[in-house]
């Protein structure tokens, strides 16, 4: 079997070895399921091999004779459960809920339909592939240097890995760009960066992931230091100001703002509603700081001792394309430095981030779940009484850096350009495992 994406390549024929292997009994392999009087059924036989609350990754693969007359795989879905067998089960009853619909002809934009649709053209292609989790050799070798990563992090590599190559090809729409998922054909641009990888070059090179982050660190994040928020440099006390219905707002760093007019002004002048091929597939930004500032604040250990070294504490992007299919309100008339309450994600209004960063500071309004931005707020100030009308003073400098992402630009994997989507995912992955205990990112 040899298909043309090498890295893709060596995840199916990973799985596939693991799952053939009669004496490897972590793995199980269904080869056919069933679609019987207008019912979607993975056969309980099956489901009895999986033991009760087993953790892994599982595959939705599309098995197909190529022009060769070999059988090759495409993998359709790729999930992640704690309890395997569970699971399953559920997309059994959610994939049959909407059976009925595809049969009538109506469309709908849902994992499920796709899913559905592609099952009536032929059921007895798709096979499902289980992997009990002991890091896929894959995933744990090529991606990580032989790091241990938890469920998340390999589902999430995986399932951006199959977005960049298939776009809606493949279902898994949470790790995919706006842009790539409107892609009717394989990505040609990731494709031909893959025909031309020395593979054996890369992975005999046992670059360690801190310095793998710093090498994208010092290709990518060129401004100098930027804070992130405006406050008195004197005392350290944030800047606030109160808007018209009373709510308490810190404050955006000016040149903060400039920052973010300046990227997003590349991002608008490229776009053209008629076309889908984006210039900027949307913008990628990051919180950082120093060692020596939290040497004095935190306990924390680092494989370094680079005083330079870009210490990253939240990763993010927001997309050129928004969730309706259009230029996104999260980006829109940023370039003017208008639009203050979204600001590509860094909006004073609720949902973003500035706005509910100060509502976790300020009693502005009844909220029963700051959760997020309450570990925020207790990072980047100085302990006070979280939702009183205290002043707000700043632990340590926080800077901030922002790129508009263009089409060849290179994540940390194999040296691939990757959209924003992606390589979210992969900074993010990369972050936890080298600074765990200073991520700001939840899963």
């Amino acid at each position: 079997m040899k298909l043309l994406f090498i890295m893709y390549r060596k995840i199916i024929d990973d799985l596939v070895k693991e799952v053939m292997d009669e004496n490897n009994h972590q793995n199980f392999l269904l080869r056919n399921l069933f679609y019987i009087a207008n019912k979607f059924t993975i056969s309980s036989a099956f489901r009895t091999q999986i033991p009760g609350k087993t953790a892994g990754l599982y595959a939705f693969v599309e098995e197909k004779i190529n022009t060769k007359g070999e059988l090759d795989y495409i993998i359709r879905y790729v999930g992640r459960a704690k309890d395997i067998q569970k699971r399953l089960l559920q997309h059994e009853k959610d994939i049959n809920r909407v059976l009925e619909d595809v049969n009538k002809g109506i469309e709908k934009k849902n994992k499920y339909f796709a899913f559905a649709k592609k099952l009536l053209e032929n059921p007895k292609s798709y096979a499902i592939y289980i992997w009990r989790w002991k890091n896929p050799r894959s995933i744990h070798e090529y991606f990580f240097n032989g790091k241990d990563i938890d469920l998340v992090d390999a589902e999430g590599i995986i399932g951006g890995l199959l977005g960049e190559v298939f776009g809606e090809q493949c279902y898994n729409r949470e790790f995919i760009s706006t842009s790539v998922w409107a892609m009717k054909e394989p990505n040609k641009n990731y494709i031909n960066r893959f025909k031309t990888l020395n593979t054996d070059k890369i992975i005999e090179s046992k670059e360690t992931i801190t310095k793998k982050w710093a090498k994208w660190c010092d290709q990518y994040i060129t401004e100098r230091e930027i804070p992130l928020f405006y406050y008195d440099e004197k005392n350290n006390q944030i800047l606030t100001e109160i808007k018209d219905n009373g709510d308490i707002r810190i404050l955006r760093h000016p040149e903060m703002e400039e920052l973010l007019a300046k990227e997003v002004l590349k991002i608008y002048n490229s776009y053209n509603e008629s076309n889908t091929s984006f210039e900027y597939d949307g913008l990628i930004y990051l919180v950082y700081t120093f060692p020596k500032y939290l040497r004095e604040k935190i306990n924390f250990t680092l494989e370094t001792i680079n005083e330079k070294e870009i210490i990253p504490l939240y990763i993010g992007k927001t997309e050129t394309i928004g969730v309706n299919g259009k230029y996104s309100v999260n980006i829109k008339s940023v370039q003017n430095k208008l639009n203050k309450t979204k600001f590509a994600r860094w909006g004073d209004a609720s949902a973003y981030h500035i706005g509910d960063l100060s509502d976790a500071l300020f009693a502005n309004r009844k909220a029963e779940n700051f959760t997020k931005y309450k570990k925020w707020a207790e990072f980047f100030f100085e302990e006070r009484e979280i939702r009183s009308n205290e002043p707000v003073y700043l632990k340590f400098p926080v800077y901030f850096w922002a790129k508009a992402w263009h089409k060849n630009d290179e994540g940390l994997i194999l040296n691939l350009p990757c959209t924003t989507c992606f390589l979210e995912r992969q900074l993010i992955s990369i972050i936890r495992l080298i600074y765990p205990e200073l991520s700001l990112n939840s899963h």
